[in-house]
């Protein structure tokens, strides 16, 4: 058996990167390209500084990328821009090319078809200049739970001052994604736009929306652990069973749960698309509560009982009521 290491030694080389401990606080933040970054910085000349251009080069990333990482390490205080002296000058430039002056010390963006791709610097001097925008970056990082780095900034202002959507519009979704546990931007994006296209285009109606949306998602978490299906993803036949008991029929858990019922003990088996049956039927008969489903059972029963068929087993019912059902649906 080997000895077991007591120590660990770094083989150095002739490249050297030092980096701060305050590192160690934000690796779980970090993406793949930020490490990158901050490693290629670090290990530049063995002085801790390099130039943007060559980090882009070498690394073989897009600009923005970088830009992006770069400040990423600069909100963890990690590190520190260097800037060329006459950079304010040109950012004062770029600006006056892409905002215009409001009302009082307010900024509006220029209208454009392209969304707009801001420098760290240039975006520090919009959310300074126009103060609804920086309360917009900062309530958004609160609903998504995280600090956004400039590409993130650069697309919520986007979906504002180049796509047209509201204030209030734009944290919704973003507040939404917070709680379902999607926490990229780019994810709240698509979704934003998905949702204004699909002609959802005011505040009221997207609250209402999501609101299904979230309901729906917390149904299908019952229903997984309802039938056991843990984590595996839903078939598009499945999703759309679910949806029309919660939706179009308008049943609740507890509705589900008695089809459950009966599903397992005609079957044996926990079948989505035989309770769906049930739920169906029931749907059909108009029966909106579990006691007018059991009423409903119950003078089944009787009903089958009286007509001298023998006597009568409610798993029974179902299983020949609904066999032809179930068979149309496999």
């Amino acid at each position: 058996m080997n000895e077991q290491t007591k120590k660990i030694s770094v083989n150095y080389g002739d490249r050297v990167a030092v980096l701060p401990g305050a590192v160690l606080d934000y690796l779980e933040r970090a993406s793949k390209i930020d490490l990158k970054v901050l490693i290629m910085i670090a290990s530049s000349n063995g002085s801790g500084r390099a130039d943007v251009e060559e980090v882009v080069e070498k690394l073989g990333l897009k600009r923005e990328q970088v830009d992006a990482s770069v400040e990423f390490w600069k909100n963890a205080g990690v590190i520190t821009a260097c800037e060329q002296e006459n950079e304010s000058e040109n950012l004062k430039e770029n600006i006056k090319e892409n905002i215009k002056e409001n009302r009082g010390a307010d900024v509006t963006l220029v209208k454009s078809d392209d969304v707009p791709n801001y420098t760290a610097g240039e975006l520090s001097v919009i959310l300074e200049r126009r103060s609804e925008a920086s309360h917009l970056i900062d309530e958004s990082q609160r609903m998504i739970g995280k600090m956004f780095n400039t590409h993130e900034i650069n697309i919520v202002l986007g979906l504002v001052d180049y796509m047209g959507l509201e204030w209030d519009y734009v944290l919704a979704v973003l507040e939404y994604c917070g709680k379902i546990g999607k926490r990229s931007v780019k994810y709240a994006e698509k979704l934003a736009l998905s949702l204004n296209d699909s002609g959802i285009d005011n505040c009221e109606e997207l609250k209402i929306k999501l609101g299904e949306m979230e309901a729906l998602a917390e149904n299908e978490g019952k229903i997984r652990s309802l039938f056991g299906m843990k984590a595996r993803a839903l078939t598009a036949k499945e999703k759309k069973c679910i949806e029309a008991w919660f939706g179009k029929f308008g049943y609740n858990i507890d509705i589900v749960r008695r089809a459950y019922e009966i599903t397992v003990n005609s079957t044996g088996e926990a079948s989505v698309p035989y309770a769906n049956a049930i739920l169906e039927r029931w749907n059909s008969e108009g029966l909106r509560t579990i006691e007018e489903i059991d009423a409903g059972i119950e003078k089944k029963k009787i009903e089958a009982a009286s007509s001298n068929e023998g006597s009568f087993n409610t798993d029974d019912f179902f299983e020949a009521a609904l066999r032809r059902s179930f068979g149309e649906q496999k």
